[in-house]
């Protein structure tokens, strides 16, 4: 099989864990998704291996791979890291990137911003994890580019509702986030890593408000 479909394949499996087709803990079975895709055994267990590696799958002797779960302490563990990983990458990002590298980020983001413009939220959240796992692969840091990934599959997972907004507060908080991203583009682009990592971390800040509503949903009705 040719790598470009392999490719493709493998980052069809990465969004549909990502906007939740493919919910944690589910198992991927092996026969029905070489029917789905067209392809054998062998070259579908080495795109599991990838994404196992990536922490998209848990994989295991004997069994079929599970979509990754994120336990209590897992959750805890990304509210003390994420800064710290998010940070450091900026800065690296700022110091670090090529020129092609910056104009596939600008690309990256505005397909983002287009995709909220048309009020599409899974092209939203798909772009808005290509644009921060950018900014890290930017940096060039194999120690902390591993971490991130694994952050981010969380934090597109857990904040799918971030990009579809109801309320006229929400969907300013979305247009901001935008906005965040195109001066995060513009720091980079000045290569100031230190103006990078503070809009870095402001922009965490938005995005731990959507993780907070997500993990504290509206009650039900106490008159049910």
């Amino acid at each position: 099989m040719a790598r470009s479909e392999k490719a493709r394949i493998e980052e069809d499996l990465k969004a549909r864990i990502l906007t939740g087709d493919l919910r944690p803990g589910a198992t991927l079975e092996e026969a029905r998704l070489c029917g789905d895709y067209g392809l054998s055994r062998t070259p579908l267990r080495e795109i599991f291996q990838r994404l196992g590696g990536a922490g998209f799958l848990v994989l295991g002797a004997g069994r079929a791979p599970n979509v990754a779960q994120l336990d209590l302490v897992g959750y805890r563990s990304l509210l003390r890291s994420a800064p710290l990983l998010i940070a450091a990458l900026a800065r690296q990002a700022a110091e670090e990137h090529s020129t092609a590298d910056l104009a596939a980020l600008r690309e990256v983001q505005a397909a983002f911003g287009a995709a909220v413009s048309g009020e599409d939220a899974e092209t939203a959240a798909l772009a808005d994890h290509r644009f921060h796992e950018a900014v890290a692969a930017m940096a060039g840091n194999p120690f902390l580019a591993p971490g991130h990934t694994r952050m981010m599959i969380e934090v597109t997972r857990l904040t799918a509702g971030f990009y579809a907004p109801q309320a006229k507060k929400d969907r300013k908080q979305l247009k901001r986030a935008a906005a965040q991203h195109d001066e995060l583009v513009q720091a980079l682009a000045a290569r100031d890593g230190v103006s990078a990592a503070a809009l870095a971390l402001q922009h965490w800040d938005l995005t731990r408000e959507g993780l907070d509503r997500a993990m504290r949903p509206d009650p039900l009705p106490a008159d049910l």
